[in-house]
This record gives structure tokens, sequence and C-alpha cells, in this order.
């Protein structure tokens, strides 16, 4: 099954880049629900046959628009995860959680959205 979630990660990185550009940075793609005390995991990969950049940053924000979660670095030849509990931060609650990859190998930002349930 992880396995399968990867392919879908990097095909979804791909549509990210545009056409006759080179896709250096793959990014996982979170799921679009989740329970307030699940782990959603995010990811960078570096693919290294391409070259170019290696730049990444990951942005998560709340259903307010609050920041809480900022990442950013190169991306190495293996997946590097970040893992975080929508219910673990200040001002965390149910709602639509907005998941934002940058690099400067993508055609502008790649934007994911995951719907976080607490208890209903």
């Amino acid at each position: 099954m992880k396995k399968w979630a990867t392919v879908f990660a990097a095909v979804a990185a791909l549509i990210a880049v545009p056409g006759g550009a080179e896709a250096t940075v793959l990014v996982s793609v979170p799921p679009r629900n989740a329970f307030c005390l699940d782990a959603i995991q995010l990811g960078v990969w570096y693919q290294s046959f391409s070259g170019g950049s290696r730049q990444y940053r990951v942005s998560v924000y709340n259903p307010g628009g609050k920041l809480i979660i900022d990442k950013r670095g190169r991306a190495t030849t293996r997946w590097r995860y970040f893992y975080f509990r929508p219910i673990g931060f200040k001002g965390s609650v149910a709602g639509i959680y907005k998941t934002i990859y940058r690099s400067p190998s993508f055609r502008g930002p790649a934007v994911f959205r995951t719907r976080v349930y607490c208890g209903e």
C-alpha cells in the first residue's frame, strides 16, 4: 500500500511541473481526510537523475489561516518525511488544513487540502 502511495505522490508532483521542465523535487501528497489524532505525513525527495534545484519549502496552514509548520531545505535522494498531528498545535481545530509545497522546479506552488475531523 505504501508503495502505491509513493507512486501516487511522484505522479502528483510531476503534475505540478511545467511541460519540458525538470522534475527534480517530488512530494508526498497528504491525505484528503484525517482525524484530529492522526499523524499526517508530508515528504520530499530529490530525483537526482534529473539534475536541477534541490530547494524546497513545505508550509501548513490551519483552518484559520495561521502558519503552523514551515520547513525548508535541500531535498535528498532519500525520502524525507515530516509528520504532524492537527490536535498537537496551539489553535488546532477541525476544518480544512492547507499544505503548500514550493520548489524552483515547480511552475507554481503545489497546494493540497486535508479535511480534519475531531469527534464528528
